[in-house]
């Protein structure tokens, strides 16, 4: 997956604020992998788990990973 998102603005009381200050207001560019296995639990609910690793960003700020769990039922037979 890729993000791709520009440079925000912060106005208070009208005026632009200058957000160079803050690195994680700069725009950029960020690629996600997201490897992932699921379960399928009699044909009826899915239980999904994954992982989601950074591989790339355009700037310095820092790079966490993260376990997504999701469950879906379906109640129709």
């Amino acid at each position: 997956m890729l993000k791709v998102y520009g440079r925000h603005a912060i106005y208070r009381d009208d005026f632009a604020v200058n957000s160079d200050q803050f690195s994680y207001l700069r725009g950029g560019s960020l690629v996600f992998i997201y490897p992932s296995i699921q379960f399928i639990v009699n044909s009826t609910t899915r239980i999904d788990a994954a992982v989601e690793l950074p591989v790339y960003f355009s700037n310095s700020l820092p790079r966490y990973e993260m376990l997504i769990i999701s469950l879906q039922h379906y109640f129709f037979r």
